[in-house]
């Protein structure tokens, strides 16, 4: 998990700013001098300190996962990263998730896993939001994955209509998503919609509110298909994306937000892009395919033509492909690439600031120390032929 190169952007600022940041924190549970920060030199083993307010902090770099393996167990250059994390005897505990990538890295910084019942971690890493006496218990010096009603913006229902009450308040500037319909509550409303609108009646695109990975998402043309007890959220579907080598794609950004009250997030630099299996067609036929439509990787590596990219070297090759390598795709195609980008960032910094007041308000109501919770974020972004934007998810 490679994190020494992102771009922050805070939400009192008309534009993002570009600049660089190195650091990520965890402060040592033992600091008790919280006007002294100590900057980690992982790889040389020195420290610099300078006036403020911040307590210590430590840099993540993808080098030190090479030091991992039991080949590399007596490598003078793996005990200059694990002496970090002995040094300052730093823990985490994993709750309801499993994740490899994360305690690889985490091992490879000296950090010791400790019981899911042990409440002296300096991390804690979960799938699922915290229950509220826990968030109040969480000590300064403790950090957790998730602010308190993060689901503001990774339930699909939640997302559209935080940003569809942005759009009432302050207009066209926040008009990037698709016209939606929740069901069950709206099927009446959506019906009589359809009756009225030909642009309904070809194609519209159903997702379940609360799924991930593509799971329980389908076509359809008509409102006899729709399942009448299931959450789901309608839009019409776009038949006109912006095609690669004849393959639908969209765009997923790496988003790290530290704090919602100030706003304060940084994108990563780097990200991917994710292909659909099959060529694609607009033909209603194909509808019923998938593969053809949906980008999710969960979905498409399953395919027996899916091509997986078994080089890190080779960006651009198989469905999934690094940012970087679609950008300079799109750039030989003739795409204004930093155009794109910055209205991407655009993007991102609004819909941050759709569910800023009330993901802050919980933070402060739940939260002893403001700085206790971070939460990293994907923005799937899919456009269409005319390079505009036409969904958005996270």
């Amino acid at each position: 998990m490679s994190v020494d190169s992102l771009t922050p952007f805070d939400s009192q600022a008309s534009s993002a700013l570009f600049v660089d940041e190195e650091e990520i924190e965890f402060e040592n549970r033992e600091t008790e001098n919280l006007h002294v920060t100590h900057f980690i030199d992982s790889v040389g083993g020195l420290s610099r300190e300078k006036f403020s307010t911040h307590p210590k902090l430590l840099t993540f770099t993808s080098t030190a996962l090479k030091y991992v393996s039991q080949n590399a167990a007596n490598s003078s250059h793996k005990d200059r990263y694990t002496a970090i994390g002995l040094k300052h005897n730093l823990c985490f505990k994993m709750v309801k998730c499993n994740s490899a990538l994360v305690k690889t890295t985490l091992f490879s910084y000296g950090f010791q896993q400790c019981s899911a019942r042990n409440s002296k971690f300096n991390l804690l890493w979960t799938s699922s939001q915290l229950k509220a006496h826990t968030l109040r218990s969480l000590a300064h010096w403790q950090r957790v994955n998730h602010f308190p009603r993060s689901f503001e913006m990774t339930r699909k229902d939640r997302l559209y209509g935080n940003i569809a009450r942005a759009r009432q308040q302050f207009g066209d500037a926040f008009n990037f998503i698709p016209e939606f319909y929740v069901t069950p509550k709206e099927l009446v409303k959506f019906a009589h919609v359809c009756d009225q609108r030909t642009d309904y009646k070809r194609a519209f695109i159903m997702k379940p509110v609360a799924s991930s990975r593509g799971n329980g998402i389908f076509i359809a043309s008509t409102p006899t298909d729709i399942p009448l007890k299931s959450e789901m959220i309608i839009s019409k579907y776009i038949s006109n994306p912006y095609l690669i080598n004849g393959h639908k794609f969209d765009l997923r950004i790496y988003v790290l937000v530290t704090s919602f009250h100030p706003l304060t997030a940084y994108i990563y630099n780097e990200g991917l892009s994710r292909f659909a299996s099959q060529l694609y067609s607009n033909s209603p036929v194909t509808f019923s395919q998938p593969l053809a439509h949906l980008t999710n990787y969960s979905l498409n590596k399953l395919s027996d033509k899916f091509i997986r990219n078994e080089r890190a070297e080779d960006e651009d090759s198989g469905h999934k492909w690094t940012l970087g390598a679609l950008l300079r795709k799109l750039r030989s195609m003739g795409v204004d690439i930093r155009l794109l980008m910055v209205r991407i960032e655009d993007i991102i910094l609004k819909t941050l600031l759709s569910v800023q007041g009330r993901i802050a308000a919980a933070s402060r109501n739940l939260l002893m120390h403001s700085r206790c919770c971070f939460e990293l974020f994907g923005f799937d972004v899919l456009i269409d032929s005319d390079l505009t934007f036409s969904s958005t998810h996270i």
